[in-house]
């Protein structure tokens, strides 16, 4: 739990420590730690959630999900453009 002190200052806009974007590698394990917490071939997670969950732009977000596709075999993009939702593990089939 956070001290009264620290959670204003961090609530604050404007703050370095809540506005900074977190580091690359650990946008993409925050990321596929998220995917691995949802059920194998649940909903997954969409362009739009990704970018809330890392601070990402849309292209940023993208470029990370691609990485994520070659790195770990179990990631997968089910769907296509807007609809596209990334999983981990063997989406349900439709």
């Amino acid at each position: 739990m956070l001290a009264p002190d620290v959670f204003r200052r961090l609530r604050e806009t404007g703050t370095p420590e809540r506005d900074r974007r977190i580091d690359w590698e650990a946008a993409k394990t925050r990321i596929l730690s998220v995917l691995r917490q949802r059920p194998s071939g649940g909903e997954g997670l969409s362009n739009e959630e990704i970018r809330r969950i890392a601070h990402l732009d849309r292209n940023q977000a993208g470029r990370l999900m691609r990485e994520l596709l070659r790195e770990v075999p179990q990631v997968q993009m089910v769907g296509a453009r807007r609809y596209a939702r990334y999983v981990y593990g063997f989406p349900k089939p439709l």
